[in-house]
């Protein structure tokens, strides 16, 4: 399987209130991961806060819809479509992509 780049999504909800709960588990996510691998969250486009690097070796983008969690969809399909990322189920068979999209659940 060759990829080229790939979209990690963390899903959260907006806000101070929400910050340090469970509902941000995707959000501490994608912040962590950021951090280990230096990878700046210092982009806005379609209501979604993210930043590209990589990740050994793989483009990667880190992004965080600042739309809450039940009307993040708009958002991440937005970003996806502008980067011409595709979405793929890890238990479809197996096909070659050059973009992939993952999203980190609650």
């Amino acid at each position: 399987m060759t990829v080229r780049l790939r979209l990690v999504v963390g899903l959260g909800n907006p806000g101070r209130e929400y910050e340090k709960t469970r509902h941000n588990a995707g959000f501490m996510t994608v912040d962590n991961i950021a951090e280990a691998f230096s990878i700046s969250l210092d982009k806005r486009k379609f209501n979604t806060v993210f930043g590209k690097g990589v990740i050994e070796g793989v483009d990667v983008i880190l992004a965080k819809p600042m739309a809450f969690m039940n009307k993040s969809g708009p958002p991440v399909q937005n970003l996806a479509g502008y980067f011409k990322i595709l979405y793929t189920r890890e238990n479809k068979k197996e096909q070659e992509y050059n973009k992939t999209l993952l999203v980190l659940p609650l």
